[in-house]
């Protein structure tokens, strides 16, 4: 089960890094298509025009994705399988319980470093 839980954190972490290089490159070519656009539209009309062009189709882009993100219902999550069910609260409870003890016994050592230290 173990080894399933790190496949699992080292596929996400990924798909993570391959998505963040390429919300990069795609800012970065939608930084260089702009560029161009605006260089384009300077040899057509005057800056002010072209500004006003490119902020209104960059405003105009953001409130389509607000609109879009702001319609319809809420989806449900996705049924799990009782083959790969969670465990159970009263299953996670003595883990979670170890947990919190942990972190307060750290934040209780960092407290006692500190006061060491100072004195």
């Amino acid at each position: 089960m173990l080894a399933q839980i790190k496949h699992n954190v080292a596929q996400t972490a990924q798909r993570a890094a391959l998505g963040g290089l390429g919300g990069i490159c795609l800012l970065a070519g939608v930084g260089f298509l702009t560029t161009a656009l605006f260089m384009y539209l300077l040899t057509q009309t005057d800056p002010i025009t072209t500004c006003l062009i490119i902020g209104g189709g960059f405003s105009g882009i953001g409130l389509v994705f607000v609109g879009l993100s702001r319609t319809g219902k809420p989806s449900k999550p996705p049924a799990v399988a009782t083959a790969q069910a969670a465990p159970s609260a009263s299953a996670m409870t003595p883990v979670m319980l170890a947990f919190l003890d942990g972190v307060q016994k750290g934040m209780a050592a960092r407290q006692a470093a500190k006061s060491g230290n100072s004195g």
